[in-house]
Parts: structure tokens; C-alpha cells; sequence
């Protein structure tokens, strides 16, 4: 499954295929209870949920969603209501889909070595980020 995909669908955690459920994502990813997800935690926990997930690929997908970029996920991130579609006011998981996709073929570039290292190592290919 893509990444992209597998983010999504992670974040859906009432799984009614809106994604609005921004603090239960602190929640699952906030190790020490303290409110707020530090990149370091967010990326360990994510790792652990899926063994391709590598950390730094986990590091990338928390600077998409710290949309205020000060290093904490917290409800003050206004991931969702950045990407909604305007006329739904929802984030839809084939939405997220897209914007996670498209993020991931932005940052392609900085990820390139570290993918090429990965995928000699079978363990993963670029193709696992896209839909």
C-alpha cells in the first residue's frame, strides 16, 4: 500500500473516511502524555506502526502536518483546515491521498539518496510513496 495511503487511512482513526480527528493523532503519537508531539516521538511511533515507514520519511510527514512549524504537533496546527475542500469544509481521505502524494514528489529530491540507499536494501521503493 502507498504510504500516502496508509497515512491517511491511519489518521481516519473513527474510519468514516473524513479525516478531522486531529487530536486523536496527538494522541496516538504523543508518548509522554505530556499534550503535545515532538518530531522525535511523532517518528518513533510511526516507525513502529510500519517497519517501511523510516523515520526520516515519518520526520517529513510531521513538518506537513506542524503547520505552524514551531517542533509540536498540537491542536494549534491547522493541518485540516488548511487542505479541506472549501465547498465540503472536510478533509477527505482520497483528498489526503493526493496532497500526501504530491508532497512526497516535492520533496523527492532532498529523500532521493536515502530512497536509493532503502531500496538497495529491498526494503522499500519510491512507488510505495504514490498512489
Amino acid at each position: 500500500m502507498a504510504i500516502g495511503k496508509w497515512l491517511c487511512m491511519d489518521y481516519d482513526v473513527d474510519k468514516n473516511g473524513v479525516l478531522d480527528e486531529t487530536q486523536e493523532l496527538i494522541d496516538s503519537t504523543d508518548e509522554n502524555g505530556d499534550g503535545q508531539t515532538t518530531s522525535d516521538e511523532f517518528a518513533r511511533s510511526w516507525s513502529k506502526m510500519n517497519e517501511k515507514l523510516h523515520e526520516n520519511w515519518s520526520r517529513a510527514i510531521f513538518e506537513w502536518v506542524d503547520t505552524n512549524q514551531d517542533g509540536f504537533l498540537t491542536m494549534e496546527d491547522r493541518f485540516l483546515e488548511q487542505h479541506h475542500d472549501p465547498i465540503t469544509g472536510v478533509l477527505l481521505i482520497k483528498d489526503c491521498i493526493m496532497l500526501c502524494a504530491d508532497h512526497f514528489l516535492r520533496y523527492e529530491k532532498n529523500l532521493r539518496k536515502e530512497i536509493k540507499e532503502q531500496e538497495q536494501k529491498g526494503v522499500l521503493q519510491f512507488s510505495d510513496f504514490l498512489l
